[in-house]
């Protein structure tokens, strides 16, 4: 007896020992074991497999149900449970089993504990457990501002002499897409607006605080949870009597316990804007606070984009779509309009026709536009398009509009053909043509030996001036004068011609033309033209340029040649000295 208790007492400890790391003993079921992998970290938003080994100790072939309980770090905060599908493992044998468990982006960091239970089924009399832990690390906090425009900026828009019922305000959003709480979110402002009088207050739930552009007063927007967003409104005041420009300071957010790791800057822009809609932006007679409010017709610029660069002349489409959110339909119209802010100056404007935009839905707008050659347009300039919508005819109760900067760009090389005129614009053949072609340098530097050529292959038309100089666009002489005289082939074809008149400039590098049509006609019968003569006229020259050569062959009957400016002297000259002898005869008779 004394031998079998010796062998009892040693065996004990040996079996506590298998039970507590896993191991199957003759008082287990089912033995869950061999949790693995042994480092189980997982970083926020990453995933997790985890492993464990499920041994069948029964006498019989079992298919086992497993669940797990939700992972959670005591705090309130889980993660998704793993889900399993049933197991089958044979009697005495061993079957692994694998789970993954996934965590959010914004997973507060912490140790996750669950437990697993594997039961038979249909019996649910044998069952077997496993704890298990994950830890998810803690990362760095993050950040950021969203609702800013394509340029990363907050812009409030609006006219000078702002009134309670037409505050331009704007909103952005500030979302913590990191796993720590943010705690004290702080607003500043630094600038010059204050210094031209523009009130800028920041609106945080009902709560309404004045920011001063000096950083002095930052503006708290309270606390902000892991995967949590706040929504800011931020407002403006605009004096009377204020320059149209554009007003700009810097704006800085930041969370106070992580302010290295959250801080994000951005510009906030005033837009002073001329009177675009007559009264405002308005919906339905209601005051609105941009190109995207309000229940009525919004607007956006589609192209150009903000930025873009055009040339002078150079033509562009003008795109923007219009939606109808009011409770009606509405005939709706667009306009562009090109405005010089450093000037205050409408430069143009262009609409479009009246198009029927039912409620709830949109349409899509295209005009064509340019910057026009205009020697006041100065590349250093501002300029800005604003493309507004109205219902047509009813501007009071429906405008809205949007904007974007661009640039004018002049090329130090850029001389055009601005007009190009034909006298008479329909001819018979066999007789004279005058064109007039006026060139312009609108370039930023001076051009030398430009010419100009008048061109139609099938008339034989090929005729140049001499070289002259244009100064630069902006200064007296950038621009002349040439004319040309060409009798038209008595052999001509009936029909229409394409004339092109051409520039050449940069050393003859470069050129540009303009087209325009001779319409040739019939010639009255018994008109039999002469043999042509070649004789030179002058071009005429504007702007203290010199004068151009050209040359002509002038043909036709007696009449016809009078029109020309020799013959007409030839024929004054021989009238005249007619006139002088029978003076002189009538003179000697009375003596």
């Amino acid at each position: 007896m004394s031998v079998f208790l010796l062998f009892v007492l040693v065996l004990s400890p040996i079996g506590s020992f298998a039970s507590q790391n896993g191991q199957a003993s003759e008082l287990d079921d089912v033995v869950l074991s061999n949790l693995g992998p042994s480092d189980r970290t997982v970083v926020q938003g990453d995933s997790i497999t985890l492993s464990f080994d499920m041994t069948n100790n029964e006498a019989t072939d079992l298919t086992f149900d497993i669940t797990s309980t939700t992972p959670s770090d005591g705090s309130g905060h889980t993660l998704a449970a793993p889900q399993f599908a049933d197991v089958l493992v044979a009697t005495g044998l061993t079957v692994p089993v694998t789970f993954t468990l996934n965590t959010g982006q914004n997973q507060a960091p912490g140790t996750y504990s669950a437990v697993i239970t594997a039961t038979d089924t249909p019996g649910d009399t044998v069952t077997g457990t496993l704890n298990y832990d994950v830890i998810v690390e803690e990362e760095d906090p993050s950040m950021i501002v969203e609702g800013l425009n394509a340029n990363g900026d907050l812009v409030l828009s609006g006219e000078e002499d702002t009134q309670q019922s037409n505050i331009p305000t704007s909103e952005f959003t500030v979302r913590n897409d990191g796993n720590v709480d943010l705690i004290d979110l702080r607003l500043s402002l630094n600038g010059n607006l204050n210094d031209d009088e523009i009130e800028i207050e920041v609106l945080v739930g009902e709560d309404e605080e004045r920011l001063y552009d000096d950083g002095s007063n930052e503006v708290s927007l309270g606390n902000l949870n892991a995967g949590a967003s706040s929504t800011v409104t931020v407002k403006t005041m605009i004096p009377n009597g204020i320059k149209e420009d554009l007003y700009s300071g810097l704006m800085t957010v930041y969370a106070f316990n992580y302010e290295t790791e959250t801080t994000q800057t951005f510009d906030l822009i005033v837009k002073v804007e001329p009177e675009v809609c007559t009264d405002g932006r308005v919906a339905d007679g209601q005051f609105v606070s941009g190109p995207n409010s309000g229940n009525g017709l919004r607007i956006s610029i589609d192209n150009p984009d903000d930025g873009d660069s055009f040339e002078i002349g150079e033509e562009f489409d003008v795109e923007a779509s219009v939606s109808n959110e009011g409770a009606e339909d509405l005939d709706v119209t667009i306009e562009a309009i090109l405005y010089n802010l450093d000037q205050n100056d409408e430069i143009n404007t262009w609409e479009s026709e009246s198009v029927e935009i039912n409620e709830d839905e949109s349409e899509d707008f295209t005009i064509t536009i340019s910057f026009p050659n205009d020697d006041d347009m100065d590349a250093d300039d501002t300029y800005v398009l604003y493309v507004k919508t109205l219902e047509d005819g009813n501007e009071d109760d429906y405008c809205n509009y949007d904007s974007v900067e661009i640039e004018l760009d002049r090329n130090k090389d850029d001389v055009v053909v601005d007009e190009f005129a034909l006298t008479p614009s329909v001819v018979s053949q066999g007789s004279v043509l005058q064109m007039s072609v006026n060139v312009h340098n609108i370039g930023t530097d001076k051009q030398e030996d430009v010419y100009v050529q008048v061109i139609n292959a099938e008339l034989g038309l090929d005729l140049s001036s001499n070289k002259f100089d244009l100064k630069e666009y902006d200064k007296s002489g950038n621009d002349a004068l040439r004319t040309f005289t060409f009798e038209v082939p008595s052999d001509a074809v009936v029909k229409d011609y394409l004339i092109e008149a051409v520039v050449y400039f940069d050393q003859a590098d470069e050129s540009s033309s303009m087209f325009s049509t001779l319409t040739v006609q019939q010639a009255s019968e018994g008109v039999v033209a002469e043999e042509p003569v070649e004789e030179v006229t002058e071009g005429t020259v504007v702007e203290g340029t010199t004068t151009t050569p050209t040359t002509y062959n002038p043909t036709g009957s007696f009449v016809q040649s009078v029109g020309s400016s020799s013959t007409f002297w030839i024929v004054g000259d021989i009238i005249l000295a007619v006139l002088v002898i029978v003076l002189l005869v009538l003179i000697f008779r009375r003596k």
